[in-house]
C-alpha cells in the first residue's frame, strides 16, 4: 500500500502518530531527567560486568586525534561552504533558449 493509495482517515491517522511521536522526543530530549543522565558515564553498560562497559572516557579518541580532526574541520567546513556558494551563485539563472542557441550547449 503505498503513500498515494491511502484513504484520507489512515491519512490522517499516520500524522497524528507521526506528531505524537515528534512531540513524546521532544520531551523526552527536554525533560530533567534525560533518560542517558541515568546511566552516565556508560555509553553501553555490560551485563557480565561493570568494568566492562563503554563509557563516554574509554571510547573517545586520543587527544593527537581530536586536536588532527579539529584542524581538518576547521580548514574543509569552509571550503565546503564556500564551494556549496559559489556553485549556487554559478548556476542561479534559469537555463533560457539564448543559453541553448549555440552548439556546444548540447
Amino acid at each position: 500500500l503505498s503513500a498515494f493509495e491511502l484513504v484520507p482517515e489512515q491519512a490522517t491517522i499516520l500524522t497524528h502518530s507521526r506528531s505524537s511521536q515528534v512531540v513524546a522526543l521532544f520531551r523526552m530530549l527536554t525533560d530533567r531527567q534525560h533518560p542517558f543522565s541515568v546511566i552516565y558515564p556508560n555509553l553501553i553498560p555490560s551485563t557480565l560486568n561493570p568494568t566492562y562497559s563503554m563509557t563516554i572516557y574509554n571510547s573517545a579518541s586520543s587527544t593527537l586525534t581530536l586536536k588532527i580532526m579539529l584542524g581538518v574541520a576547521l580548514v574543509f567546513v569552509p571550503l565546503v561552504i564556500a564551494y556549496q556558494v559559489w556553485t549556487y551563485r554559478l548556476f542561479r539563472h534559469k537555463v533560457t533558449e539564448a543559453d541553448l542557441a549555440y552548439e556546444e550547449a548540447y
